[in-house]
C-alpha cells in the first residue's frame, strides 16, 4: 500500500475505503468511525487528536464502507514530520482497526 502524503497545517478531506478479506462491506449507520494518526511500529502511540468520523460528509458511501477522514489545519499542524499511520476504528457493537500508511511533511506555504 503506497503511503498517503499529508502536509502539516493543511485541511484533510481523505476518501478511504475500508476492506474486509479484500472486499467493501456495509458500515452500521450507527456505527461510530474514529481515526487519528499514530506511530508506525508495533505498539501504536497516538501522536495527535483522534476524530469522529462525520458519516453525513458528501462523498461518504457506507454501503460501500467509504469513509472521509476530516482533520483541521489546527490539528494537522501539530503532527511530526514522518512515516507514521492512519488508525481508523469502527465500533458497530464490535470493534475492528484498519491501519493506513502516511508521511507527513512539514508546511512552509
Amino acid at each position: 500500500m503506497t503511503a498517503l502524503t499529508v502536509v502539516t497545517g493543511d485541511d484533510l478531506n481523505l476518501p478511504i475505503t475500508l476492506k474486509k478479506n479484500s472486499e467493501t462491506f456495509e458500515i452500521a449507520s450507527g456505527a461510530t468511525i474514529t481515526a487519528a494518526l499514530v506511530s508506525a511500529n508495533r505498539f501504536p502511540k497516538k501522536l495527535g487528536t483522534a476524530v469522529t468520523v462525520d458519516k453525513d460528509v458528501v462523498g461518504t458511501d457506507l454501503t460501500a464502507s467509504k469513509i472521509i477522514l476530516q482533520f483541521n489545519a489546527a490539528e494537522t499542524a501539530t503532527w511530526p514530520e514522518g512515516d507514521w499511520r492512519f488508525e481508523i476504528e469502527v465500533d458497530d457493537g464490535g470493534k475492528l482497526s484498519w491501519f493506513y500508511p502516511v508521511t507527513v511533511l512539514k508546511g512552509s506555504v
